[in-house]
């Protein structure tokens, strides 16, 4: 009943009415439901679809799926989906067995659900970063809080805030590399204003703030023509499978910027360390 009721005060008003004995007991069944938000959908998801709060996310990020890809469509926007499908679901499971989304499948009312869900909202060219986010980093940098209980925290008030790629680079640092900081960046990523800074040296790429391994991570979760940034390609190091249809989008992309732009080139690392140019 608990994922029935619409709006996030009056399921905590119920959370009051249970027996003390029994709260444990019930928000370990409806955490993710309670912390979900639909307008930062950006995650990953790893549901038991017989649970009916877990039913009720995966419900809902279906929903945001349809209304996203269907809002790119109408606005021509380019399909920087995983399978060229125009979906925002990526690394699908049904109890461990992969498969392709598609509007057609009927959500199972039993099994596990994972999958990464990777949104195509933007901030809008207005949309300035907001100073409470200096403030939200000193919170985070308290000593008396787990970092699952801050990712909750931030989750929640991450649809409130636009940031800079600088903020977002101090609020990554205020977790351990590993998962932990993978979520931030995959949550806040859809959040920040200046998209050409965050994906280049300076942030995405900078060894200091992503090793290769968790950087390989963000890219599986997230997508490389999401992380990929056209106005600013250069520095930026590209290792593309041209039988995976994300990495040889990017290719055509280069090759395509290549010919039209003067003095542009893009140049191979060769096994011996020296960098060649490629003919186009």
């Amino acid at each position: 009943w608990f994922a029935a009721v619409r709006g996030r005060s009056a399921q905590l008003l119920l959370l009051g009415h249970p027996a003390l004995s029994e709260v444990p007991k019930i928000a370990k069944h409806i955490t993710q439901s309670l912390w979900f938000q639909e307008a930062n959908a950006t995650g990953r998801y790893r549901l038991n679809l017989s649970e009916p709060s877990d039913f009720c996310i995966a419900e809902s990020v279906l929903l945001v799926n349809a209304w996203e890809s269907e809002v790119g469509r109408l606005t021509s926007s380019p399909d920087v989906s995983q399978h060229g499908n125009n979906e925002m679901l990526r690394n699908e499971e049904h109890n461990e067995a992969p498969f392709l989304y598609s509007r057609e499948w009927m959500l199972p009312d039993r099994g596990f659900f994972r999958f990464d869900f990777s949104s195509i909202r933007r901030p809008g060219p207005s949309v300035a970063p907001m100073p409470e986010a200096t403030e939200v980093c000193r919170y985070l940098r308290s000593q008396f809080h787990t970092p699952a209980s801050k990712l909750k925290a931030l989750r929640a008030v991450s649809v409130h805030m636009y940031i800079s790629a600088h903020q977002l680079r101090n609020l990554l640092l205020c977790f351990t590399c590993g998962e932990d900081r993978q979520e931030v960046f995959c949550m806040l990523h859809s959040r920040t204003v200046d998209s050409a800074n965050m994906l280049g040296p300076s942030l995405l790429f900078n060894e200091a703030v992503f090793g290769e391994a968790d950087r390989t991570a963000v890219f599986s979760r997230l997508g490389p023509l999401h992380l990929l940034s056209p106005l600013n390609p250069e520095a930026v190091p590209y290792r593309c499978c041209l039988a995976i249809y994300e990495e040889r989008r990017i290719v055509e992309f280069l090759v395509r910027l290549t010919t039209q732009e003067a003095g542009g080139k893009v140049l191979r690392l060769c096994s011996d360390g020296r960098y060649v140019a490629v003919n186009a």
